[in-house]
């Protein structure tokens, strides 16, 4: 039984090279031409071609790498590849910012991101309306505002310290970004447009995990920029931070682990994913150059959303199918199973939904009700991440589309 379990399968074939494979295409696609047909190539100026080798991986870096390892290719972390799943809110009454809040919290959003529009002072009084009920220790809290950006800081740490919160708890950040006023308005809003994120990171010591600094690539993309272009001007920015701060009298360590790179994702998926793998490493490497304390400094701390560029303000509908494609998180608010007479009524609600998702959910139910799964496999198939142990996916003949809200 062990020399059957060590046995080389198909050790009797005589391996093919990739010149071998390429002719083989070559014949199958009667005379067309190989590279226009089946080589796809990039803005960025990429040739993907349509198969690879064990071969083709032989000069690439960091293979041995593993998460949470230095330069980060894999991630942040050792034990977990999570994210947050952030919901925005805009906040122009204060008390239905809040109701809004609470009820996307109970619906599975684990991150919160009021923006602000106007220019108004903002109290320890109207933060605490803002957050009244929420747990400041279980939730990521993010301030997005044009300005008074030091009066919402100042309110927020009233709010934790009254709370009697260890700052370490707290997780979040705000948008001081000064670069990206720069970009968007071609001017800078004051004199000294590096004095907020100097000062503010400085006030916010103790809030080891709040970003007080932001880099909005996500401004690049948004305009149409390829991905190279949208790391390259982030990086860039992240770089004239790091300069401005240190000259200032901070240390890389003070600062780095402060700075939020904020990208947006279009429909590229797998480019997509190359572009953050690159963004790690590329940043971990520039950071190591300012001589950090650890390696653990010269991790990227990020945050993605999907870009607005190839969105339509005319139809909604469209806007939907193509948010489908741009990244594969979906959060489900509720599942509400009814029956009616003869028919059973499942409804779901979420931020989105993937390809066939509803369906395997409706498929699994299904399986429940017929006694096949057992109410306590769902979690267990959950937990496990795993499709094949889902039920079968049910027909789409009763799938509708009920309506569409927007927070």
């Amino acid at each position: 039984m062990a020399e059957k379990e060590n046995q080389k399968l198909f050790s009797e074939f005589a391996p093919n090279t990739m010149q071998e494979w390429v002719d083989k295409v070559t014949v199958d696609l009667k005379g067309a031409d190989f590279n226009k047909k089946l080589v796809w190539r990039t803005n960025e100026g990429f040739n993907v071609q349509p198969m690879y080798r064990l071969e083709n991986m032989k000069d690439l870096k960091n293979l041995e790498c593993l998460p949470g390892e230095f330069p980060f290719v894999r991630g942040n972390k050792k034990d977990n590849n999570d994210w947050y799943v952030r919901q925005d809110i805009r906040v122009e009454d204060i008390a239905e910012a809040n109701k809004k809040a609470l009820d996307v919290l109970n619906r599975g959003v684990n991150s919160l991101g009021f923006v602000f529009t106007g220019c108004r002072e903002f109290s320890k009084a109207d933060m605490e309306a803002l957050l009244k009920d929420i747990c400041l220790e279980c939730v990521e809290i993010n301030f997005v505002c044009e300005c008074k950006k030091c009066s919402i800081v100042d309110a927020f740490m009233a709010v934790v310290e009254e709370r009697g919160i260890d700052p370490e708890k707290i997780q979040g950040g705000i948008n001081i970004d000064p670069l990206t006023n720069l970009t968007l308005k071609g001017k800078i809003c004051c004199e000294n447009p590096f004095g907020a994120p100097l000062e503010n990171t400085k006030k916010m010591a103790a809030y080891k995990n709040f970003k007080t600094i932001e880099v909005g690539g996500y401004v690049f993309n948004n305009s149409g920029a390829s991905i190279v272009q949208e790391l390259g001007f982030s990086l860039a920015a992240g770089v004239e931070y790091l300069d401005k701060l240190t000259e200032a009298g901070m240390s890389v360590n003070e600062i780095a682990p402060r700075i939020r790179f904020h990208f947006a994702t279009s429909s590229k998926y797998f480019m997509e994913i190359a572009k953050l793998r690159a963004a790690r490493y590329l940043w971990a490497h520039i950071v190591k150059a300012y001589n950090p304390c650890c390696d653990s400094v010269c991790k990227m701390n990020t945050h993605a959303e999907t870009s607005e560029w190839n969105k339509t303000v005319y139809d909604p509908n469209v806007n939907m199918l193509r948010t489908q494609t741009e990244t594969t998180v979906r959060t489900i608010y509720s599942l509400d199973v009814d029956r009616k007479g003869d028919e059973i009524l499942i409804t779901v609600t979420g931020n989105g939904f993937l390809y066939n998702m509803v369906r395997i959910i409706a498929g699994t139910l299904i399986q429940v009700g017929k006694g096949k799964f057992n109410p306590e496999y769902v979690k267990e198939m959950l937990d496990a991440k795993d499709r094949t142990q889902a039920g079968q996916t049910a027909p789409p003949q009763g799938l509708t589309l009920m309506r569409i809200e927007y927070l």
